[in-house]
């Protein structure tokens, strides 16, 4: 029971942490005033967090031995029901960092172009906010 607390606490908690930076990122900016790469740099960020998202429903959904434990990655890495909740709580780390790691190599892929969310973001917002080029 408390193994799987701890792993839902770091999960609940990174994602949180993630949420928040890119929250206060798009609140505390204004973006009529940003340059050209700063804005680029959020539409990146926000297309990067949203792949991870994704990543984390698709790891979700694939339990590899179809068990139901709260940390997503346990199957991935070998932590049974067994193991210890130390064991438990670094694959979760591990796990979110994993993702994390995937989801910028995506948005980088591709000479930067990524998926295209970040590009399309970006020339919207730059509608948005009549940003000029410099």
């Amino acid at each position: 029971m408390i193994d799987n607390l701890n792993s839902i606490y770091a999960n609940s908690t990174y994602t949180n942490q993630t949420t928040n930076s890119i929250s206060n990122k798009l609140n505390s900016t204004d973006f009529s005033k940003a340059t050209d790469d700063e804005l680029m740099e959020v539409c990146k960020d926000f297309e990067s967090y949203f792949v991870e998202q994704m990543l984390k429903s698709m790891a979700k959904m694939s339990s590899v031995d179809g068990s139901n434990s709260d940390n997503i990655y346990a199957s991935l890495f070998g932590v049974t029901e067994d193991s210890d909740s130390g064991m438990n709580t670094l694959s979760s780390y591990f796990g979110d960092e994993l993702m994390s790691s995937m989801a910028d190599k995506v948005v980088e892929n591709q000479s930067g172009k990524g998926l295209g969310i970040a590009q399309t973001l970006y020339e919207q917002m730059k509608r948005n906010y009549s940003v000029k080029e410099v």
